[in-house]
């Protein structure tokens, strides 16, 4: 007798990183339901949880830090064998929106779940935070009313390190950051919660760019100013990082 499996999904996610590796070149052979290699890098000198993923033998990002603990664990000991695979590939979003995933691993289908584990067996559609690029560096805001969590994924909150500490570190992570330019932003907004992402205080970027004024966005704040917001652009940092800017009508 043959046996049978189903998947229970672990784990469904953007891939942390697709944009600064080889993902978007490859962007063109991917396909929902094309199997991809979690491969554990123990020695990252980052993340001591990192798990990268490999598309076609080359890596294209990471499981988010957020979500890599347990999954690690899971690596380490060999108790599960942990599958992933394209889910949702949305080649007009954002480049970090670009692709989405899911962890699972297989389960034998005559060992029926029990009812409150039923969620494990469907897959989940993406919000995406971006409706597509207008032109190569242009993207715009999309605010979901209901999923407030999407809202926080890329919300630059640390409470426990320092503004320079946190920056260097969602650098390094290659983690999105939104900023505005307080030089150009409508004067209502210059004391808004908009500019106040660190215990409600104001993260200066001068250091970064050669215009001075630009301050993290809070993300959580973008999304409610959608209707006035025109586009969000690509700036490059002094130090190479890609940050979105997001301009005012």
């Amino acid at each position: 007798m043959v046996e049978q499996y189903k998947k229970i999904y672990l784990l469904q996610c953007f891939i942390k990183g697709f944009q600064y590796y080889n993902g978007p070149g490859l962007l063109n052979e991917m396909h929902k339901g094309g199997m991809l290699e979690l491969v554990r890098e123990r020695n990252n000198e980052h993340d001591a949880n990192a798990i990268a993923i490999h598309f076609n033998e080359q890596k294209i990002g990471f499981i988010p830090a957020a979500e890599n603990h347990v999954l690690s664990k899971i690596m380490d000991t060999e108790i599960l064998e942990l599958q992933a695979e394209f889910t949702h590939i949305e080649k007009s979003a954002a480049t970090w929106e670009n692709v989405h995933i899911a962890v699972y691993v297989l389960k034998r289908t005559n060992d029926p779940l029990p009812d409150q584990a039923a969620y494990t067996e469907q897959l989940i559609t993406p919000t995406y935070l971006t409706l597509g690029y207008i032109n190569e560096h242009v993207m715009r805001i999309k605010r979901d009313k209901e999923n407030t969590e999407a809202q926080q994924v890329h919300v630059l909150v640390d409470f426990t390190k320092t503004a320079e500490k946190i920056l260097k570190r969602k650098m390094q992570q290659h983690e999105e950051i939104f900023v505005v330019n307080k030089n150009r932003i409508p004067e209502k907004y210059r004391n808004d919660s908009l500019l106040h992402t660190l215990n409600n205080a104001e993260i200066t970027l001068d250091k970064y760019f050669d215009e001075e004024g630009y301050i993290v966005a809070s993300v959580d704040r973008l999304s409610q100013l959608d209707s006035e917001i025109k586009t969000i652009v690509i700036r490059k940092t002094t130090n190479g990082k890609d940050v979105f800017e997001a301009l005012f009508e």
